[in-house]
């Protein structure tokens, strides 16, 4: 089961912040862990991208 850090201080979600997805399988499996939290935050309309340079089984995810 995959594990998302939010780094903004507020908790919001919103553009521009940069979530870390860490104990995922594979980048589907994180991307479809961070569909499910936007959906748990009712931020579903946010872009999302992978970001270079993860480490190994751990995923960036900027939202937009």
């Amino acid at each position: 089961m995959a594990d998302i850090e939010n780094p903004d201080p507020s908790g919001q979600v919103k553009a521009g912040i940069t979530l870390k997805v860490t104990g995922a399988e594979s980048e589907n499996e994180a991307m479809r862990s961070v569909e499910n939290y936007l959906k748990l935050h009712k931020a579903v309309s946010l872009e999302m991208g992978l970001c270079e340079g993860a480490l190994k089984r751990e995923y960036l995810i900027k939202l937009g």
